[in-house]
């Protein structure tokens, strides 16, 4: 199965994405990072890692650690 990861999954895009990933692919098949925790129950279902957008470093590694098929990167800089 597909491994997806949403970066900026907190924002109002963010949050549209995520629940319409969950729906299509699966709730453990989607990951979720952001600088804050989103403030919402049914995206928090998602694995959530805790990433500064802006870090370069955090980011590599978190997409070598994860092996993402897919990355969608919606956070606002």
């Amino acid at each position: 199965m597909a491994r997806t990861l949403v970066i900026g999954a907190a924002g109002q895009l963010g949050i549209e994405m995520v629940l319409a990933l969950q729906a299509q692919e699966g709730i453990t098949n989607v990951d979720i990072s952001d600088i804050r925790v989103p403030d919402n129950d049914a995206v928090m279902k998602s694995r959530f890692l805790h990433m500064d957008a802006t870090d370069e470093g955090a980011v590599f590694k978190t997409l070598e650690e994860g092996k993402y098929d897919t990355v969608y990167h919606l956070a606002a800089m």
